[in-house]
């Protein structure tokens, strides 16, 4: 055997003749040692592929009771409340669905609550307070399913989308006339609607999500025309067929809505502009920093004066706004800013639009949380920013001291909702549903007439029910 080197520098092996071996050679320049295969991912099992369903559903699940747990003294479920009653479920027993579709209620069109009050009629009467406050809660926490999804391309933390869901969800000011109930559905679908129109969807099951929130939100409120400059930057930034078509239909919608609201002209004199940074600290920042309940204890100690209100307000929102524009190193600070924008405009348009004035929101003891409904929308909006600033650590400040601000947050939002959780209502001490058509029922066998009044909530509200729908 001998050794040699050919001109390409592959080295030789020979075997002495006859030996019969083949000759060998091998480069020790280029060769490699053979990598091991990496072993095949094993397919996903169903139950896997199922999972994210299955955390969704549960979700729903626990925003809906945690909602219909949070009245105190009568349940939601045994109880119907204003408009739930007087309006939708009266005009779903009277009218044919058409008709009541197409019925304004308050000044404009309230399609989501009227299409819940119709399929209620399908049910015994006697179930009906059930299922308005089932069906109102499911809207609820579906859209707050909503909104953690569709604001994933501008927050990427998963905390904070949790924490701003849970906020809509278990709104801390929502206790004193928007839980569970379908007359104030719109408030959410509008905060919806502003993420829907601003959504980057990445899938056709996304963008038919998008479609049913931003035509429910137009199709049920008369303030969603303020999001037109929203559903134009919308256009402007995708710039094809499908976006073209879903801001034209909202466009639409929110317009006719807005031709009704000036027909039906319901605006009344409003507070004073030297009050609106008093109310703006009482009914949109402070709830967010401590809950109604917490408040409530503030106002009626009197440690505030309206001077302190005010101050609470002017900094706290003027505060944020101002901080997002110092910070350009938060990737989607626009959108942020955007809803710190809105915040003030849907508190400005309740202020002046619905006449919201002092003798509707006091400002000293005791303290009463009416008008909450108003304030829906300036807080969301508002906590939106809030969520979305301290969600990215602030380059200048350490990151450890910036993770005890994320904690800190934390806690505020857990002791907001927490604290404010479990209130007493106007709906709290009823009527019972059931009692009060039980009552309605002797009536009209004593008295032979063809439509009864049924007690609702508050006292002195009542439903028309025609007589033959008592059994």
């Amino acid at each position: 055997m001998g050794w040699g080197r050919d001109r390409s520098g592959q080295y030789l092996v020979s075997s002495p003749p006859g030996s019969g071996s083949a000759t060998l050679s091998h480069d020790l320049h280029q060769s490699k040692p053979e990598r091991p295969k990496s072993p095949r991912p094993r397919p996903r099992s169903p139950s896997w592929r199922w999972r994210p369903a299955l955390v969704i559903l549960l979700a729903v699940v626990a925003g809906t009771v945690l909602q219909l747990l949070r009245q105190r003294g009568a349940s939601p479920i045994s109880t119907i409340w204003a408009e739930d009653g007087i309006q939708f479920l009266a005009t779903a027993l009277t009218e044919n669905p058409i008709t009541s579709l197409a019925k304004p209620s308050a000044g404009y069109l309230h399609i989501v609550p009227r299409i819940i009050a119709i399929a209620s009629t399908a049910l015994p009467i006697r179930s009906a307070s059930i299922f308005l406050a089932v069906g109102s809660a499911v809207v609820v926490s579906l859209i707050g399913v909503y909104v953690y999804f569709a604001t994933s391309p501008w927050l990427r933390s998963r905390w904070a989308r949790i924490a701003l869901a849970a906020m809509m969800v278990l709104l801390p000011t929502a206790g004193s006339e928007t839980v569970a109930n379908v007359a104030n559905l719109h408030w959410y679908l509008v905060f919806a609607a502003f993420w829907a129109l601003l959504n980057k969807p990445s899938s056709a099951v996304a963008t038919i999500f998008d479609w049913i929130v931003i035509v429910a939100a137009a199709s049920s409120s008369g303030v969603a025309i303020m999001l037109a400059p929203i559903a134009i930057y919308r256009i402007w930034r995708d710039r094809d067929l499908g976006t073209v078509s879903l801001v034209t239909v909202f466009m639409a919608i929110a317009s006719l809505q807005t031709l009704i609201v000036v027909i039906s002209n319901t605006s009344a004199p409003t507070a004073s502009l030297a009050d609106y940074p008093t109310i703006l600290g009482l009914r949109v920042v402070a709830p967010i920093l401590a809950g109604d309940q917490i408040l409530a204890r503030i106002v009626n100690s009197g440690l505030l004066s309206d001077l302190a209100w005010a101050a609470t307000g002017l900094v706290g929102f003027v505060g944020v706004f101002a901080y997002l524009a110092a910070r350009r190193d938060i990737q989607h600070r626009h959108v942020f800013i955007a809803a710190c924008g809105y915040s003030a405009a849907f508190f400005l348009v309740a202020m002046y639009g619905r006449g919201l004035g002092l003798d509707a929101i006091p400002t000293s003891a005791p303290f009463d949380p009416a008008g909450a409904r108003y304030f829906v929308l300036p807080i969301l909006f508002l906590a939106s920013a809030i969520v979305g600033l301290v969600a990215t650590p602030d380059p200048r400040v350490k990151i450890g001291t910036w993770r005890l601000v994320q904690a800190a947050a934390t806690v505020v939002v857990l002791v907001a909702i927490g604290t404010s959780f479990s209130l007493t209502n106007g709906r709290s001490s009823g009527p019972d549903w059931v009692s009060a058509l039980d009552a309605a029922t002797k009536t009209c066998t004593a008295t032979g007439v063809e439509i009864v009044e049924v007690a609702q909530a508050p006292s002195g509200w009542f439903v028309p029910i025609p007589c033959k729908e008592l059994g």
